[in-house]
């Protein structure tokens, strides 16, 4: 028994570096870097941007849509 709980122990360190890389991962630490946030903002204003300007379209061609995010 003693033995195996010293195996167990040469292996913590990598257990424990695989779970907080694991973690995160999870949170969205490593890979979600301000210039990724900063871009997928910029994607989120144009694709609003294009969405109003094709409802102001349809709605001169008197098609009325429903909002989907309502």
């Amino acid at each position: 028994m003693p033995d195996d709980i010293r195996e167990l122990w040469r292996f913590a360190p990598v257990i424990a570096i695989m779970f907080l890389v694991a973690w995160a991962g999870h949170k969205g630490y490593w890979y979600w870097g301000h210039g990724v946030r900063e871009v997928i903002k910029e994607l989120q204003k144009e694709r609003d941007d294009w969405h109003k300007l094709a409802v102001a379209l349809l709605k001169q061609q008197g098609i009325e849509l429903d909002d989907p995010r309502d």
